[in-house]
């Protein structure tokens, strides 16, 4: 967006553009992404103030912030390297090609996060197994402890380790 903003379009153009694609998200509460989503929304805030419209919160997800937590080690986090390490087809500068990108950036990025968080579920359920298993261990231990006094708790459960 900010792109066709900062190109030279005409401000009827902008006027044009947040009637017709923008409010619309905005007005949903649906977030607005972008790469570099600061630039860009002050930008869009400029125009609108501009036009004397209300400027409403909008919300922004900024594809720059997620290649920098995703690629810490790139050398920078412009579009067109984070596209590039990515493999992301980028006619940079074309609205649409770097709203694709910004796209699929945050699509990547939102399966890395179901990914992680399937994990932690896992990781969790065997934990959880391996304590009931453990207190289900102790509990035989105390129960064969009090049937056989020479044979402690802390033993059976060191053998059973």
């Amino acid at each position: 967006m900010a792109v066709m903003l900062s190109a030279g379009l005409f401000l009827p153009v902008i006027l044009q553009v947040w009637k017709n694609c923008i409010a619309d998200v905005v007005y949903s509460e649906k977030p607005i992404v972008a790469h570099n989503a600061s630039f860009d929304m002050s930008v869009l805030r400029e125009s609108l103030s501009h036009h004397g419209i209300d400027i409403p919160y909008i919300q922004a997800m900024c594809t720059v912030d997620i290649a920098r937590e995703m690629f810490p080690d790139l050398p920078n986090h412009k579009l067109p390297t984070v596209a590039k390490r990515m493999g992301i087809p980028l006619a940079h500068h074309d609205p649409l090609s770097d709203a694709t990108a910004a796209a699929k950036i945050m699509m990547v990025w939102f399966k890395q996060l179901k990914a992680a968080e399937e994990a932690k579920k896992k990781i969790a359920g065997e934990i959880l197994e391996r304590h009931k298993a453990i207190d289900q261990a102790l509990s035989e231990a105390k129960s064969l402890e009090k049937d056989n006094p020479k044979r402690s708790a802390k033993r059976v459960y060191r053998d059973w380790e």
